[in-house]
């Protein structure tokens, strides 16, 4: 399955659309308090309780991957399923569910490019 960060900062909502590239690496790391977010910021941004619950939920799924090779055995990632071409994305957010056909408009847009000879395909 493949997966998509979609979690905004509750303190962000409103003001920012989308979640930038890289956008869960604080969360993967439990480095919510840092400056990531904004680093040329000169005050830190605020942090909910749902922003931290997210986090941990998150680390979890990974800290499972890593040890089990599976990360739904935890409660956060329960849905998560091996990856197949058919079983749709794991969304990571406050409420993290599996969506068939994320984005499908654009992925078919890349799907009707002209095919690259000698590139495998």
């Amino acid at each position: 399955m493949a997966d998509r960060f979609d979690y905004v900062l509750e303190s962000q909502r409103g003001s920012l659309e989308d979640v930038p590239h890289g956008g869960e690496v604080p969360y993967v790391f439990g480095a919510m308090d840092s400056n990531w977010f904004s680093p040329l910021a000169t005050t830190k941004l605020a942090i909910s309780d749902q922003d931290r619950a997210v986090s941990v939920g998150i680390i979890g799924c990974w800290a499972a991957f890593a040890k089990h090779g599976d990360p739904s055995r935890t409660a956060y990632c329960a849905d998560w399923k091996p990856y197949s071409v058919d079983r749709g994305w794991f969304v990571f957010s406050d409420k993290p569910s599996v969506k068939q056909n994320l984005d499908q408009e654009q992925l078919d847009v890349v799907d009707q490019q002209p095919k690259v000879p000698g590139l495998r395909q």
